[in-house]
């Protein structure tokens, strides 16, 4: 599963590094260990939170975002949503059973970005 939060242009602190991480990632934290409890204890689905650095066995949460259908990568190598462009952040929750992923997401000619051109 994968989950994404905005981060507005108008809110810049959801990113600041406080010594705690930021805000906007302890949200993401905190939203997925609520999902996680809940599909443990309304349903017999199982997850694991992966940790954030690829180098801790962990896995790039924007790039599981396309296969899901949610986002595509940009040349700014950000993922982009037609409702939120680049102002999003993502976590995954891997779980243990096998779930139907969209797909990625069409967006015609110009690709993501012409959504961000005013």
């Amino acid at each position: 599963m994968v989950i994404g939060v905005e981060h507005p242009a108008d809110r810049p602190e959801l990113d600041w590094h406080d010594g705690k991480g930021t805000p906007g990632n302890r949200t993401l934290i905190r939203t997925t260990e609520e999902l996680s409890t809940c599909l443990q204890e309304t349903y017999p689905v199982r997850s694991h939170r992966p940790p954030c650095f690829i180098e801790s066995a962990g896995i790039f949460f924007k790039d599981s975002a396309v296969p899901a259908g949610l986002a595509c990568i940009g040349k700014n190598d950000m993922g982009i949503t037609p409702e939120y462009g680049p102002h999003i952040r993502w976590r995954a929750l891997p779980i243990d059973r096998a779930a139907k992923a969209t797909g990625p997401l069409e967006h015609g000619e110009g690709g993501p970005c012409r959504l961000l051109i005013c």
